[in-house]
């Protein structure tokens, strides 16, 4: 059973009470009228104030109630809805018909209710006034209450440097004059929790994974957390776990590490240290025993093709930096002087660190020149967001000085025998049209996967991996 609080004045309590006995839930309408509308914060905070209040006398008829917040198109307005079980529908009838003089203004003259208008009022700031340093059956309201509160009085009663006004007006929350407010879930995490509209600061002492389960992604992968390495680029890219994300603005990070430090939390300068949720979905940022919890990380992650250009582009800058080294990428390998054997092994050491793959997948089958069916390499490659897409790579060392032609591989019948879904050839040599065109039309009929590594590939990989072609080319 829905029940706005407007026009229930034609049903009195005890024909309400009856509606609500015929239910086993019912649902309750709050309107925030100034959600959308309102051009001033206080009206916007007035409006969760008043939901927050609903929703925790609502708890006392069930501790189970749940909350969804909705906008209702055909009236252009939001409603935070409390669903509950009606468990004692005349007291809940009682309680509803106690509101509507503060949300049926239009049905209830207000100079007749002013005197149950003001004690409403007053309940509800006896709610509000506890904010945030009380135990509370939805927080998230009363943070969204305290924000708003504090964004109002930031612009319309508070000088924003001055400290001493806030702490009048909100004793023991400095946080306040940055932007940030204590959240009420510390009340139930065991742990100091801060807020603003665009981060959440944690101390140290809060169960991650439970506040993760709470207002992240509930899934297993969203609770894992792994650490994160930074890139030394203008982008500010973080990789963890085979994905890549962009750090959060520098707003964001100054506006917290200000915080922390001007209300004396951390000291004046601390280490960064990043980690990443195992899925891609929040950016954890740690600063002394504070970690920043930033939950738009997925929108920033990297697609296949973003990270074919940050590798091209990082593959051009580090060949700059060899050059000014006196060590250029495109050194010329002696092919000749190893042996197929050395070569098949170079091969899987340049799968293993290319970072395509996934590296406990990997098997080398026989020794060169084996009866291994065409299969020299396998190879799972990892894709972001993706099941992992299996390969199979054939190894050809050439030092004829002639390319590597089509008709010197059978592609099709290896993909089929062993399921691949991926085909890979990796030479000491170029490779021809022929060939190139043969793979190109495999993966175009039978929609998998090629990957050819010829000589100027491999070549300028082992420039950037110098400890892999120092063990084939020792001397060179």
């Amino acid at each position: 059973m829905d029940i706005h609080l407007t026009g229930l004045d034609k049903f009195g309590p005890k024909k309400l009470a009856e509606q609500i006995a015929q239910h086993e839930l019912v649902s309750v309408y709050i309107p925030m009228p100034s959600i959308g509308y309102a051009g001033e914060h206080l009206s916007i905070a007035e409006d969760y104030g008043d939901a927050l209040y609903v929703g925790e006398k609502l708890a006392d008829f069930d501790p189970g109630v749940s909350l969804r917040m909705e906008y209702d198109a055909p009236v252009h307005r939001t409603f935070t809805i409390f669903t509950l079980r009606a468990t004692n529908p005349i007291q809940l009838a009682e309680f509803i018909f106690e509101l509507q003089p503060w949300f049926d203004s239009q049905n209830y003259e207000e100079d007749a209710y002013e005197e149950q208008r003001n004690l409403l009022r007053d309940r509800i700031l006896e709610v509000t006034d506890e904010v945030p340093f009380r135990k509370l059956r939805f927080p998230e309201l009363a943070d969204s209450f305290l924000l708003n509160k504090v964004n109002w009085m930031s612009y319309d009663l508070i000088g924003e440097g001055d400290a001493s006004d806030w702490e009048q007006h909100l004793p023991g929350q400095p946080e306040c004059r940055f932007g940030f407010v204590r959240s009420s879930v510390s009340e139930t995490l065991n742990g100091t929790c801060f807020c603003s509209p665009e981060a959440w600061i944690l101390h140290h002492s809060v169960d991650v994974a439970r506040f993760l389960q709470e207002y992240g992604n509930p899934t297993i992968q969203a609770r894992k957390i792994l650490p994160a390495a930074a890139f030394h680029d203008a982008k500010g890219l973080l990789v963890s776990n085979g994905r890549v994300t962009v750090r959060p603005s520098t707003r964001i990070v100054h506006a917290s590490h200000t915080m922390l430090k001007e209300t004396g939390r951390i000291e004046a300068v601390e280490q960064l240290t990043y980690m990443l949720s195992a899925d891609g979905s929040a950016l954890f940022i740690r600063i002394s025993t504070w970690i920043i919890v930033d939950f738009d990380a997925s929108t920033r992650l990297l697609d296949q093709e973003q990270l074919e250009e940050t590798l091209r582009n990082s593959e051009r800058e580090t060949e700059l930096l060899r050059a000014c080294l006196g060590r250029p990428t495109d050194l010329k390998c002696e092919w000749f002087s190893i042996t197929d054997e050395a070569f098949e092994s170079l091969c899987w050491d340049v799968l293993y660190d290319c970072g395509q793959f996934d590296k406990t997948s990997m098997k080398k089958f026989g020794l060169s020149r084996s009866r291994d069916g065409g299969r020299d390499i396998q190879a799972d490659r990892l894709i972001p967001g993706r099941d992992p897409q299996r390969f199979i790579f054939q190894c050809k060392r050439i030092t004829t000085g002639r390319s590597l032609s089509g008709s010197k591989l059978a592609v099709s019948d290896v993909v089929d025998q062993y399921g691949a879904r991926g085909f890979g050839v990796m030479t000491c040599t170029t490779v021809d049209a022929t060939l190139h065109d043969k793979l190109d039309a495999i993966s175009a009929n039978r929609g998998i996967g090629t990957d050819v590594w010829d000589s100027l590939r491999i070549e300028r990989f082992l420039g950037d991996h110098l400890y892999i072609r120092d063990r084939y080319f020792a001397g060179q």
